[in-house]
């Protein structure tokens, strides 16, 4: 990351967040943070002239890194069908929040 920040837009993002807690989503994406503070990595600055107000593109920046998860099978929930995972807490979809 050292040798590419400067030459590349960095958006930090953490892989398979559904095998994570929330409580453990929370602390990673603070430790993840901080090592990119403490070695002065630049990461992308969401756009404020591109949103509607200022607040749209704080919070995203806020969110950073994004917790992501990946999914290739289709879950009936709410007798609509949704790309998720079942996880032991419930499931984690794309479209709509389960338990998680």
């Amino acid at each position: 990351m050292q040798q590419l920040h400067e030459k590349v837009n960095i958006v930090p993002v953490i892989g398979k967040a559904d095998t994570l807690t929330p409580e453990e989503c929370a602390e990673f994406k603070a430790n993840v943070m901080k090592e990119i503070e403490n070695n002065k990595i630049k990461i992308y600055q969401f756009p404020v002239d591109e949103f509607e107000d200022d607040e749209e593109a704080q919070d995203l920046q806020a969110q950073l890194p994004f917790a992501v998860v990946g999914s290739n099978t289709i879950l009936d929930i709410k007798r609509e069908e949704n790309p998720g995972s079942d996880v032991p807490l419930g499931y984690c979809g794309g479209r709509e929040s389960g338990s998680l």
